[in-house]
């Protein structure tokens, strides 16, 4: 799947932009991934085996997956395309 797509779509929703009484995102359950341990999500996992746990979560939730580590809520893009299309700058 095209993670720039995905985002797209997710942008074109207007999902990602709800937000909590602190600044988090709080509409992420619909994207695909996990959110680990209460409170702790999946911070040991990230720790102990960084590379190898990403992995594993691009092969069980595509390219573009949420997850929950360091007391925080995030999205990963993990392919080239979905990178670009987060960090191109629309205005040049």
């Amino acid at each position: 799947m095209d993670s720039a797509r995905v985002l797209r779509e997710k942008l074109q929703q207007g999902s990602l932009f709800r937000t909590g009484w602190r600044g988090e995102n709080t509409e992420l359950r619909h994207i695909a991934g996990e959110n680990g341990w209460p409170l702790l999500g999946n911070t040991f996992q990230f720790m102990t085996r960084l590379y190898d746990f990403g992995a594993e979560l691009r092969e069980r939730h595509g390219e573009v997956y949420r997850n929950h580590a360091f007391f925080m809520r995030f999205l990963t893009f993990a392919s080239p395309e979905g990178a670009e299309f987060v960090l191109r700058d629309e205005a040049q």
